[in-house]
């Protein structure tokens, strides 16, 4: 395993910290630190466009990129040589003027350009990504000036940006990659996407030999995990500015979209079943917490799920993880009991064949259980508990149920586990045979995230209250104690 410096894992980032209204001239500005890396971004607002929008009605968002002499270890020239960008500052302007206009809606600004300047003071690897992340807060701020001013007829943003690189370096894939990491990395990569999950751009670049989809695969998931925290950065510093700006984008969703997503709301899912991150992740949409995937769970180690019932389970596995992390922790324990075979295989679905068995050998041991079992005498059910923990509390837990029968043979090929053997009756098809949507609103997991989503909210109220009230006795300590 690498050994990073200063001391960190395969999957965490450098601090990072970011720093609103530096510059009393402009409409709006941020420095960024990530690391040893610094950069400064303003946002300049022009009452003119481009000759190509004359008349069109709509604004234009642009970028410009430069690192001092002295941000590194040795002068460099500056990088504008005759009035002209080098190709590395053209190329990375390039990407960040690209980055941000993703993002805008050009006609609720009228015919205005935004210029955002990315000047790094300091470079210890990532300042593109530096760039972008922080050029959309300074961007944001800005558009805020322009609110504040009456020259917005709209809402302008459409979602956030941000950006982080990962790499693989000594045959470990790396998040965040430093000078020292980048320069010795096989593979390069930069990751920039939006706060609904959305790519605008990846770059990887193959240093030494080709790689494969499943590093790509590996990277991706390490860059999606970290920009989930760096967004959440971005809408901690950004605060109540933020969500007046924001437009509901189509479909609803996205970790910063309209306002409804809190930046510093995580919850972390406690399973690394890629079919349950993909179904819980989804019902969850629409409430107010940001979802952590199974990749938070990478480097801990697992609880032993030897509880005799679902809800031993899901409140053993919640209050475990929930000794680990520092955010809000979901665990369900799921199972499926067949009347015939006195409710089995119940809280032990996921163990009935061993720990190698596939979800194709355990249906294949519950139809020859049920070989010469008729219809009617096939009834079953779904159960599903889930538990909520924070800081190895249990705080609340939750169930759903669905009854159904079992089918002869597997039918479908969509859903996981017992899916394709689980015939739903009032829909006359098995879960296998459901969109996702379909089983949402069904399933014994739906049912249980159903009952618990008004508490959710509830939590998520309690928890900005009390993060509010923090913040203003800091604020009044802090004037007390003057400058």
């Amino acid at each position: 395993m690498s050994v990073r410096t200063p001391p960190r894992g395969p999957g965490e980032l450098r601090p990072v910290h970011l720093e609103l209204d530096i510059n009393p001239f402009a409409e709006g500005s941020c420095r960024i630190r990530v690391g040893g890396t610094e950069v400064i971004c303003t946002a300049s607002v022009e009452d003119r466009v481009p000759p190509f929008l004359y008349g069109s009605g709509e604004g234009w968002v642009t970028a410009e990129y430069g690192m001092l002499p002295r941000a590194t270890g040795k002068r460099n020239a500056r990088d504008r040589v005759g009035g002209r960008p080098n190709a590395r500052a053209y190329e990375i302007q390039r990407l960040v003027g690209r980055s941000l206009r993703a993002v805008v809606d050009r006609k609720v600004f009228g015919e205005r350009t935004i210029w955002v300047d990315c000047d790094v003071v300091l470079a210890d690897g990532g300042t593109r990504c530096a760039a972008v992340t922080g050029g959309f807060v300074a961007l944001a701020a800005a558009f805020e000036w322009l609110a504040r001013n009456k020259k917005l007829g709209g809402r302008p943003l459409l979602d956030s940006v941000a950006a982080i690189s990962a790499g693989v370096v000594a045959g470990e894939v790396l998040l965040d990659l430093d000078y020292a990491e980048d320069s010795a990395a096989e593979v390069d990569l930069n990751v920039v996407c939006t706060g609904g999950g959305r790519f605008v751009e990846i770059q990887g670049t193959a240093e030494e030999q080709p790689f494969g989809r499943e590093r790509l695969d590996e990277m991706l998931t390490l860059a999606l995990d970290g920009l989930e925290r760096v967004r959440a950065l971005q809408a901690e510093v950004l605060g109540e500015r933020l969500a007046p700006l924001l437009q509901k984008p189509p479909g609803g969703g996205g970790t910063m979209s309209g306002g409804t997503r809190r930046g510093g709301l995580r919850l972390c899912l406690a399973t690394r079943n890629p079919g349950k991150v993909r179904e819980l992740a989804s019902l969850l949409e629409e409430s107010p917490w940001q979802v952590m995937g199974p990749e938070v769970l990478e480097e801990l180690e697992a609880p032993v799920e030897d509880g005799s019932t679902l809800e031993a389970n899901a409140r053993k596995k919640a209050l475990h993880y929930s000794r680990l992390v520092r955010h809000l922790v979901m665990a369900d324990d799921s199972g499926l009991e067949v009347e015939a075979l006195g409710g089995q295989p119940g809280v032990r679905s996921a163990r009935i064949c061993g720990p190698s068995a596939t979800d194709l050998d355990r249906m294949r041991w519950i139809l020859s259980q049920l070989e010469n079992v008729p219809w009617e005498d096939r009834g079953a059910r779904f159960r599903c508990v889930i538990a909520f923990a924070l800081r190895g509390e249990i705080l609340a837990s939750f169930e759903g149920e669905v009854e159904g029968r079992i089918t002869f043979e597997p039918e479908g090929s969509a859903g996981f586990g017992y899916d394709p053997i689980f015939y739903y009756p009032p829909m006359d098809m098995t879960f296998a045979e459901m969109t996702a949507a379909e089983k949402d609103r069904v399933s014994h997991r739906g049912q249980a995230l159903e009952r618990a989503l008004g508490w959710l909210e509830d939590l998520a109220r309690h928890l900005e209250a009390k993060s509010k009230s923090r913040q203003t006795r800091q604020k009044r300590a802090a004037r007390r104690e003057g400058p």
